[in-house]
């Protein structure tokens, strides 16, 4: 639904029952060949279509991502590409429909709109913490699970030697 909101923004209007019908078939086909991901429309819409892509962008891609996954060369790229350096491009296309959001939207929404960002920023604040838990050898859980096993009697206080006295 989103996609077809955001073509729409961008003056390119799609039936939706139709989108949703060829998307669910689609995905079906492709489930029923071993794909484990959906199939989904573009996402950020007017911001390919600013910069020229059309229906042959879209076939062509298409097209390329399959022989690419046929020939092994998807699975390689993943092998050999880190995670790491995909992110900017999700990066990007993020803040593409997060501008389009505010753009397009009536500004007494405006609200609604970064009340949904919360969801996400608190996923990446956990990420955060995980990955610096992690990198101090511990985790979230054997911290809560210290912190409740030790009694407030025997925590050290500010007042005993060995917590920031010389």
């Amino acid at each position: 639904m989103d996609n077809v909101e955001s073509a729409a923004a961008a003056g390119d209007s799609f039936p939706t029952t139709r989108v949703l019908t060829a998307d669910g078939v689609v995905s079906l086909i492709g489930c029923l060949m071993g794909n484990p991901f959906i199939n989904a429309v573009y996402i950020g819409h007017p911001g390919w279509k600013s910069m020229g892509g059309r229906i042959g962008y879209s076939a062509a891609t298409g097209a390329l991502v399959i022989v690419l996954s046929w020939f092994g060369v998807v699975a390689l790229m993943m092998a050999v590409i880190p995670v790491v350096a995909i992110l900017p491009i999700l990066l990007y296309i993020g803040m593409l429909i997060g501008s389009q959001a505010f753009q397009e939207t009536p500004m007494r929404h405006a609200p609604a709109i970064v009340l949904a960002l919360v969801p996400q920023i608190a996923a990446w604040g956990k990420t955060q913490i995980d990955g610096a838990l992690s990198a101090a050898g511990t985790s979230a859980a054997a911290v809560s699970v210290h912190a409740c096993r030790t009694p407030r009697s025997r925590r050290p206080s500010r007042r005993e030697p060995g917590l920031g006295d010389n």
